[in-house]
């Protein structure tokens, strides 16, 4: 599925490692929404995260497992 609003894997990449990587030292394992402007929330688990930033960010922003990056095949 694709969208017009869809971001490449390397700018997924570049936003996490601005946003997210600071977080590795307190939240590995947990998971991180983080908006194109850099806004994030921080949940335990996928569902908090998603949740928590749905009700603050509306949707359309990009999750992600802290200290652990996607595999592309």
């Amino acid at each position: 599925m694709t969208t017009i609003d869809q971001m490449s894997l390397d700018e997924m990449y570049q936003l996490y490692d601005q946003y997210g990587k600071p977080f590795e030292q307190t939240h590995w394992g947990q998971y991180i929404v983080i908006t194109k402007e850099g806004r994030t929330t921080v949940g335990a688990t996928m569902v908090e995260a998603t949740e928590n930033s749905i009700a603050a960010f509306g949707r359309g922003n990009y999750l992600f497992k802290i200290g652990q990056r996607a595999i592309k095949t």
